[in-house]
């Protein structure tokens, strides 16, 4: 099973053994994720897209961003 998580970033966990797999951390990008929320697995399973909520807020603080007023524009 793939996992996306807030605070520990991307990681498999084997459901028979259940050993976990960091494959990406937070601090692995550049920048750092901050709050990375979604994942997508290409059909091969050789890529994977993953977003990130705020470059600035984490999970802790992900309510500055929202009071912040600066949201991506959509065409």
């Amino acid at each position: 099973m793939y996992v996306i998580d807030a605070f520990y970033g991307f990681y498999t966990v084997d459901l028979s053994t259940k050993a976990v797999k960091f494959l990406v951390t937070p601090d692995d990008t550049k920048p750092p994720m901050r709050f990375p929320n979604d994942i997508d697995i290409s059909n091969d399973g050789s890529v994977a897209y993953f977003t990130d909520t705020s470059t600035r807020f984490d999970l802790n603080q992900i309510a500055y961003q929202f009071s912040e007023g600066k949201f991506a524009k959509w065409a």
